[in-house]
């Protein structure tokens, strides 16, 4: 039994031994393909490139198919995005049509026009045109400022002239109304935008109001007499400053609600003279020739008749002058020479020789 129980571990190490060397050989082999057969190597290689294909295949399928799902969910989720955005652009672009509609309207709401006329007409009664002028206006819940008229005779003609106020919604149909009273010869209408100054006003007034309101706080809280004088004094200024720019104002809006319309209202006119046919033949051009001869013999009588007094007193002027000369003229060989016809003294020298 002790033999049996001693000879086992030599046993044991010689079957680890064997073990060992098994696998050493083994791993010799497998670290030295050269040692092995050629058909062996070359099912080897032909199974690594075998793997090597299917790889890239199996890859590129799995990026193509995620490279398509990418592209289907991104498309899928950029039509509502886009349509989204599509539809906040659209409401917008609705909304700034609407606001700007909105400034237009009150744009033209809060524009302030002044429009002034003049009307030019003829009827056979001036006067009586006149009283239906004033009851047009006067209907359209006008005015009349001015009047004038001047009732007809030998000496002049009848006329009437109006300066009449109407709504401004109403100038057109007070224009419309004139054509019935008479008959409208000339017409002529001008607007003025003055937006800009009922806008200025309105600031300047508006400040004043607050610079008001503030002076009458100072004023209650003034404390001495000089302050209360002080305070008093500026006051009263801003409230007149405050009083005319309210007057303007007012004034200016009354411009713009009633629209000014001069009109003048005259007799017609002599009817103009037919024009005289153009002459036919010899003899039609031998009388315009005989016409036009005697219209210019008559005009030039006519000149020579303006001119006349005026020859007549230059040639007195003229005459006058000469008579003068000539007696100057007389006085002074007179005085040079002696008496005139006096003979000459006898043995007197002539003039230039030696005694």
């Amino acid at each position: 039994m002790v033999a049996n129980t001693a000879g086992a571990p030599r046993d044991i190490s010689t079957s680890h031994t064997s073990t060992s060397e098994i696998s050493t050989s083994e791993i010799r082999r497998g670290a030295h393909p050269a040692s092995a057969s050629p058909g062996t190597a070359r099912s080897r290689v032909r199974q690594r490139w075998a793997g090597i294909v299917a790889l890239l295949v199996v890859t590129g399928t799995l990026a193509a198919c995620s490279a398509s799902g990418g592209d289907a969910s991104t498309d899928s989720g950029a039509v509502p995005g886009v349509a989204g955005a599509e539809a906040v652009g659209a409401a917008d672009s609705a909304g700034s049509d609407v606001a700007a509609g909105d400034e237009a309207a009150v744009a033209a709401t809060d524009r302030q026009v002044v429009q002034t006329g003049t009307v030019w007409m003829t009827a056979p009664d001036p006067v009586a045109a006149a009283e239906a002028v004033v009851a047009l206006a006067e209907g359209l819940e006008g005015r009349v400022d001015d009047r004038h008229s001047v009732a007809g005779d030998d000496e002049r003609d009848a006329s009437a002239s109006l300066v009449v106020r109407v709504p401004a919604a109403d100038l057109t149909t007070m224009l419309e109304g004139l054509a019935d009273v008479g008959r409208v010869v000339e017409q002529e209408v001008q607007a003025q935008d003055v937006t800009a100054d009922a806008q200025d006003l309105d600031a300047r007034i508006h400040a004043l109001e607050l610079s008001v309101a503030r002076m009458e706080d100072l004023l209650g809280r003034a404390t001495s007499n000089a302050d209360l004088v002080a305070a008093e004094q500026a006051l009263s200024e801003r409230q007149a400053n405050l009083e005319s720019l309210r007057s303007q104002r007012a004034r200016l809006a009354e411009e713009v609600a009633l629209s000014t319309l001069t009109i003048q209202v005259d007799e017609p006119g002599e009817v103009p003279a037919t024009t005289a046919p153009a002459p036919d033949g010899f003899l039609g051009g031998l009388a315009v020739g005989w016409s036009s001869l005697v219209t210019m013999l008559s005009g030039a009588v006519l000149v020579l008749g303006v001119l006349a007094p005026w020859l007549a007193f230059g040639g007195a002027v003229a005459a006058g002058c000469v008579a003068v000369v000539r007696w100057w003229r007389r006085r002074s060989g007179t005085r040079a020479g002696g008496p005139a016809g006096a003979p000459p003294v006898a043995g007197a020298a002539a003039p230039g020789e030696d005694g």
